[in-house]
C-alpha cells in the first residue's frame, strides 16, 4: 500500500471517530462450544453511542483478506440472550454476539460453508451515518465437539441406572436367592 493511500485510510477512520464513530475493538473469535462444527462465534463490546445503526461481520482465509461479507445485522443478538453458552453474568449485557456459519465466498450467490480445522479471520465493520468503520482482526478455527458439555446429566444419570442394573444382575445370579413361590401360579 502506497503512502498516500495510507494517509487516505487513516484520515478516513479519523474523521469517522471524530464523527462519534468508535472503532470496534476487543473483538473476539472463537470456535462455538458443544456443536458439530464448521461454525464460529465473534463476540464484542457494545458500542457506547447510538451512531452506530449496524454491524457487519467479514471473514477471511488470510489475515490481509480479501474479506468477504458473512453476516449483516442491524441489531445483533447481545451474551446475555444465550445464558447456555456465557452463563448469566451481569456483564453480558454489554457485549454483542454473533455466530457464523457460512460466507460469501466469491462471486457466486452460494454461501461457502466455514471448514472444520481451517484458519479464518474476522474482521467486524460498523455502519454509520457517514460510512462503514472497520475494526481489527481476530482469528479462529472451527471444530466439531465430541461431547455437549451442557448434557453432563443425561451421561450421570446413563452410567447410575447401569451400575444399577448391574448390581441387581449380579445379586439375582447368586445360588441362595430365595423366589417366593405365587400361589395362583401353582394352582395350574
Amino acid at each position: 500500500m502506497s503512502k498516500i493511500a495510507s494517509w487516505i485510510a487513516v484520515a478516513g477512520v479519523a474523521l469517522h471517530v471524530a464523527a462519534g464513530a468508535q472503532v470496534p475493538v476487543d473483538i473476539v473469535a472463537f470456535d462455538t462450544p458443544n456443536d458439530a462444527g464448521a461454525s464460529l462465534t465473534i463476540t464484542w463490546p457494545r458500542a457506547e453511542t447510538t451512531v452506530v445503526s449496524g454491524y457487519r461481520v467479514y471473514v477471511a482465509t488470510a489475515a490481509d483478506g480479501p474479506f468477504r461479507l458473512a453476516v449483516e445485522s442491524a441489531t445483533p443478538g447481545l451474551k446475555s440472550g444465550e445464558p447456555a453458552l456465557f452463563g448469566y453474568d451481569d456483564d453480558n449485557e454489554r457485549f454483542h454476539v454473533v455466530h457464523i456459519t457460512d460466507y460469501a465466498a466469491g462471486e457466486t450467490d452460494e454461501p461457502a460453508p466455514l471448514q472444520d480445522g481451517t484458519l479464518y479471520f474476522v474482521r467486524l465493520g460498523a455502519q454509520t451515518s457517514t460510512g462503514e468503520v472497520l475494526g481489527e482482526v481476530a482469528s479462529a478455527v472451527p471444530g466439531g465437539n465430541w461431547f455437549n458439555t451442557a448434557k453432563w446429566n443425561n451421561i450421570v444419570l446413563t452410567i447410575g441406572l447401569s451400575v444399577c442394573i448391574l448390581f441387581f444382575i449380579s445379586k439375582a445370579r447368586r445360588k441362595d436367592l430365595f423366589i417366593r413361590r405365587i400361589a395362583g401360579l401353582e394352582a395350574l
